[in-house]
Formats: C-alpha cells, structure tokens, sequence
C-alpha cells in the first residue's frame, strides 16, 4: 500500500536520506535539536531506524527518559516497538517510512481491519505507558460506537470489539516482553484520557456535596 505523505513531509523525508548520504560520503553532520542530541548522548546505542532533521524512529527504546509526551508509534507482529522520539507526525506517516525501509507491508484500510502485521500506539503523555492508537476503530467498545453513531461511521462493517481485543492484547503482550521496562496497555489512549476527566469531575462533584 502506497501511503501519500503531505508534500513538506515528503520533502523532509527525503532530505533526511541525504543528510545520511551526505554524512557517510564527506562525515558531513546533519542538523539535529539539542532535544535529540541529549537523547544520543545519555542513551546507550539505540537503534535507530530512521533519523532526519525532521524525525528519529527508535526501535525498542532502553529508556522513555528522553522521548517526548504523546509521541507516536508501532509494535509489529514480533512486539517491536518503532517510537518517534519527539510528537512530529501522524501514524501513517511512520509507517510509510517503515514501509519504505521495508520493515512492513501496509495493508489498505488498516484502521477499520482486525490487524495482522502491527498495531498502532501512543504514549500517555510523559507516563511510562503506551496505549492503542485512537485510528484502530475496531477496539472502540460498544458504548463509544453507540456514543459516535450521529457520526455516520459504519459500524456494521468493523469487526466487534469483543474479537479485536484479544488480537490486540496478543501484539501488546509480545511488546511487554520485548520491552519489559515500558507498560502498554490495551485500551484506546481517547478512551483512558476522557475517562480520566470524567471521573475527576465525578470526584469533584461528589467533594462539593460535603462543602
């Protein structure tokens, strides 16, 4: 699947393939934030999947210490994670580039399919914890399918949440294994972050009543 990239990113994207030529060819450095040279500097050896003045994609990170809040990523069917280090761009994105370095095969309408190669996440924040991107539409309970309903998505033809979770929690669970110092989990991070609102206002209501 061919995944097209807004023209700035596209560029950006291929600029990053230069740098690295460039770099390789004359030991000419390529620009990077101090944000990411901290992270090169106090990390040992991290594998870098990719990296321009744009974007670096980490693969299994020894520590969150140095990575961004809310940062995107993707566990593949071995429970490798593929993190951007600072919040940059979206999903798709990152798997065109994983794609292009022919680390996955991306299917067509991945979002609204049960998945099969890799799994979408987020990180919550500047927690420890990943969880599920809020583009996998199959892991959307029952009560949010019924709560988005004015919204014309066509839930009869996206598999139930009751078959999607224990598909999910397979790629979550290889992830814990390969990654035992971060925590994932197997809820939509939209889902936990209104939760976590609703229930502080709950909290909040129920204190006013003791005022």
């Amino acid at each position: 699947m061919k995944i097209i990239l807004i023209e700035q990113q596209f560029k950006k994207i291929i600029e990053g393939i230069g740098d690295i030529y460039a770099y390789n060819k004359f030991k000419i450095e390529p620009e990077f934030s101090e944000f990411e040279r901290k992270y090169l500097e106090n990390i040992e050896k991290p594998e870098i999947v990719f990296r321009n003045s744009e974007i670096t994609i980490i693969k299994n990170p020894k520590t969150l210490k140095n990575i961004g809040p809310y940062v995107r990523g993707i566990i593949d069917n071995d429970g490798n994670l593929y993190t951007e280090q600072k919040m940059k761009v979206i999903h798709k994105t990152i798997l065109a580039i994983l794609e292009y370095k022919k680390i996955l095969n991306i299917e067509k309408y991945w979002q609204v399919k049960l998945p099969t190669d890799f799994i979408t996440v987020q990180r919550i924040g500047k927690s420890n914890t990943y969880a599920i991107g809020e583009s996998s539409y199959p892991m959307r309970t029952p009560e949010e399918r019924v709560a988005t309903s004015h919204l014309k998505t066509d839930w009869n033809g996206i598999p139930k949440y009751e078959d999607a979770y224990p598909i999910f929690k397979e790629f979550i669970d290889k992830a814990k294994l390969k990654n035992p110092d971060i925590n994932f989990i197997n809820e939509i991070i939209e889902t936990r972050f209104w939760y976590q609102i609703w229930f502080s206002f709950k909290k909040i209501i129920y204190l006013w009543k003791f005022l």
